[in-house]
Order: structure tokens, then sequence, then C-alpha cells
């Protein structure tokens, strides 16, 4: 499952970073004033130069290479349960597969607001629903179900 995941999170940036290439490069030019930043609810509330767009799939590509960098040691990691011989490999798998999920959320949920800020700068006034709560809500329901099941495997585990 997460070499599904690392593979589907390294497509969706390469849709950010080709979302990004033609939004700055494509035939379809954009506004020489687009939306750098929306409310809670999808509204632009800051504007600046389109040359803005080249931030977003950079702290994208960072996020993504800290990800991928961290899960190779996941001994070093903070666990919320003791750790021993019993439930050790079962703590890392657990802990690996969230920081797979969480990766593709993020990087998801970056390549969303690269892709809603063009859409917006290409058509104001066309709202494109804000997806930050939503996203929001994904990330911290995976940490919690993730943080459940390590508690769960830890007390089974315990046991010799």
């Amino acid at each position: 499952m997460r070499k599904l995941l690392e593979g589907f999170a390294l497509l969706v940036l390469g849709l950010h970073i080709a979302i990004t290439v033609r939004a700055l490069f494509g035939a379809d030019h954009l506004p020489q004033r687009i939306p750098i930043h929306f409310d809670a609810m999808g509204q632009p509330d800051s504007w600046g130069s389109p040359a803005f767009l080249i931030w977003l799939p950079a702290i994208t590509l960072i996020i993504y290479l800290l990800f991928t960098v961290v899960t190779q040691f996941p001994g070093a990691f903070n666990y919320p349960v003791k750790v021993s011989v019993f439930n050790r490999l079962r703590m890392q798998g657990l802990a690996l597969d969230m920081m797979a999920w969480l990766k593709v959320e993020i990087v998801c949920l970056l390549t969303w607001m690269q892709w809603a800020t063009v859409q917006e700068a290409r058509n104001p006034g066309q709202h494109v629903p804000g997806m930050t709560p939503v996203a929001l809500v994904v990330v911290f329901a995976t940490v919690t179900l993730y943080i459940v099941m390590m508690y769960r495997a830890g007390r089974e585990q315990l046991r010799p």
C-alpha cells in the first residue's frame, strides 16, 4: 500500500508542477494580478504577481522530500505507546503507513490550492470551493486514526 501511495503522491506532485508550468508559460496567459491567498471559504483575500505561483510547488516539493527523508528513520519517531521488541515492527509499520497517507493528503491539498489559484485568476468571480477546511479534517482524522491504531496494537502486543 505504501508504494502505491508513494506513486500517487509523486503523480500528484508532477500534476502540481504541470499546472504551474502551464499557468506561467502556456498560451492562456494569466492577468498581471492574481489571487495569492484565500479565506477559509475559498474567497480570494490577497492579490499579487503571477510569479508568486512558483512558491507553492517549491514548498510542496520541500514537504514531499522531507516526508521521504523522515520515513527512512522510523526508529527515531516518537510513538504514543511504549515500544518493545514485541510491537516495534507493528508500530513502525503503522507510523510509515500514516506518513504515506499524510504525504498524499498534503501534496493533494497544495496541488488543489495551486489549481484553485489559477482557476480564480483566469475566471474571476467564478467561485472555486475552498478545500482547506475539508483537508484539515482529513489530515487530523488520519493522525487520530493511526494514533488509535497504535494504542490498540501496543496493548495487544505487550503480551508475549
